[in-house]
């Protein structure tokens, strides 16, 4: 799996030229001190997960 992340990530760097990020631990104490973080202007993520649900709101204040 981390083998083709790692592809995955040198593909979309490459030719599309888009930052690609891979996270270890809980999406609620990472995520929106990333987004924070690098000035993200556009998060995508799965519309289901328990962090879009619970946290989504709160990174559009």
């Amino acid at each position: 799996m981390l083998r083709g992340l790692q592809q995955l990530n040198h593909e979309i760097e490459e030719t599309l030229h888009i930052p690609f990020f891979v996270f270890q631990g809980e999406a609620v104490g990472t995520i929106p001190s990333f987004v924070k973080e690098c000035g993200a202007s556009l998060l995508i993520t799965d519309p289901f997960t328990t962090f879009v649900k619970e946290f989504g709101a709160s990174l559009l204040k």
